[in-house]
């Protein structure tokens, strides 16, 4: 029934290049939580990383729906990896 929505078959940010752009923040968020070494940002990076593989490990590729339970970790690695160029620009830290 999901299938036949007019949503089936949107990719994030509605192409693949967006869905690589988010990808790469991501990455990029992830590795400035390993770099800051911290407890609170070991744990987020363990919640994280802990959250996408086990959604990818559990979820057959058909269970499309199922895949939504990573969104959050992506969101917030990519917020810190588009956070990370704009804070060292305006040279401050928060």
């Amino acid at each position: 029934a999901y299938e036949a929505s007019p949503w089936a078959g949107i990719a994030i940010w509605g192409s693949p290049i967006g869905a690589v752009l988010l990808a790469i923040l991501a990455g990029i968020g992830g590795l400035m939580l390993a770099l800051k070494r911290t407890s609170q940002t070991t744990l987020l990076a363990l919640w994280a990383l802990g959250s996408i593989i086990s959604v990818i490990v559990a979820t057959p590729l058909e269970w499309q729906r199922y895949y939504l339970m990573a969104f959050p970790p992506f969101a917030l690695l990519a917020g810190i990896g588009l956070w990370t160029p704009i804070q060292a620009l305006i040279g401050r830290r928060v």
